[in-house]
């Protein structure tokens, strides 16, 4: 399945989850994240801000498959997500 369907089903579900107060496409925001792959720095945009009813934020990201490479951006997103939901805001 192309990655831009799931996507787009993402998309779906997040607009009708009781639980989701905003899910954001992160289509033009310049949302970036930092990670490191085999000692080098790269930024890169996660695909979905999520504001859940309870307050907390959430990013996800779409893939296609798990892989070594994408392990960084797990470890980035987890941080952010307990840094925005630990402090309240966004920060720099």
């Amino acid at each position: 399945m192309h990655v831009r369907i799931w996507e787009a089903s993402v998309a779906f579900v997040l607009g009708h989850d009781p639980n989701v107060d905003a899910g954001l496409r992160n289509d033009h925001l310049v949302f970036k994240l930092l990670d490191a792959y085999k000692a080098v720095m790269k930024k890169y945009l996660p695909d979905f801000l999520i504001c859940l009813t309870s307050g907390k934020m959430s990013v996800l990201e779409v893939s296609a498959q798990g892989s070594q490479q994408n392990q960084p951006k797990r470890k980035s997103v987890t941080e952010w997500c307990r840094a925005v939901n630990e402090k309240g805001w966004f920060g720099l």
